[in-house]
């Protein structure tokens, strides 16, 4: 403490107000990107909106759940591992380095592990990757989540599933699709101890051949686009709205 004078700042970083500098061309190009983003709304938007409900209920297809498909030889069902901590990264991700999905990382800011070590993880069978087209279940009951592997591959953490289809059988997307149905994921929750989490065998899918299901998978894809693209528009929203409140408090803001 002797060393230190009293007007030496201990603030962290983190907590650090920061004012962004923002002028014409930053504040067009935040324009801009809303322009596209409400267009991709808007785009994707007539796509979802060519559908219509049919007179067919659910029940008309019936049911069966992931376990079934299982015995099957439909799915083959692979629960992701728990990664050391020691070999997880944070932060900005190395190039060619190997994203981890964990119920609590917010995707696109996944922690990563280095992808020579992801290898020789792999090749030990300590941890689970993803592949183009593998559905991915995150099991807590809190974070419940499903989606197709378009990018990949990923390294599946604890309380994820990986769901590895037969293209022959089974539709990824149609899957996807029905993992997602609201209430699917309450129907298949078990709690133990202070814990709940869902049992992914215990997740309803609906019993369609593969026309119904490839005509389902594809509805799906264009409703995971129009849901991206609200999220995109909503981003690029938040943006332009802080550029323009920032400068409004400036005195910077002109026009009528």
């Amino acid at each position: 403490m002797e060393l230190l004078s009293d007007d030496t700042d201990l603030t962290p970083s983190r907590r650090t107000v920061t004012e962004r500098s923002v002028g014409p061309v930053e504040l067009r190009r935040a324009w801009a990107g809303w322009d596209k983003a409400l267009m991709d709304v808007d785009d994707a938007a007539k796509a979802v909106r060519d559908h219509e409900v049919g007179a067919a209920v659910p029940d008309d297809f019936g049911y069966t759940v992931v376990g079934d498909l299982e015995r099957s030889g439909a799915v083959d069902v692979t629960a992701g591992k728990a990664v050391a901590d020691d070999l997880i990264q944070q932060g900005t991700r190395a190039e060619g380095a190997l994203c981890v999905v964990t119920p609590w990382a917010v995707r696109g800011e996944e922690p990563w592990v280095a992808a020579v070590q992801a290898a020789g993880l792999e090749d030990e069978g300590q941890v689970v990757l993803t592949s183009f087209g593998d559905v991915v279940v995150v099991t807590a009951a809190g974070g419940f989540d499903v989606w197709v592997e378009t990018a990949g591959p990923r390294l599946l953490g604890a309380h994820t599933v990986r769901l590895r289809t037969d293209p022959a059988l089974l539709d990824p997307f149609f899957l996807a699709a029905c993992l997602r149905a609201p209430g699917n994921d309450q129907r298949a929750g078990i709690r133990a101890s202070a814990t709940s989490r869902v049992d992914v065998r215990r997740l309803r899918v609906l019993r369609a051949t593969m026309a119904q299901q490839r005509r389902i998978g594809e509805a799906y894809r264009q409703l995971v686009r129009f849901r991206e693209a609200v999220a995109d528009l909503d981003r690029n929203g938040e943006l332009l709205s802080d550029m323009l409140s920032g400068l409004l408090a400036q005195g910077r803001l002109t026009g009528d």
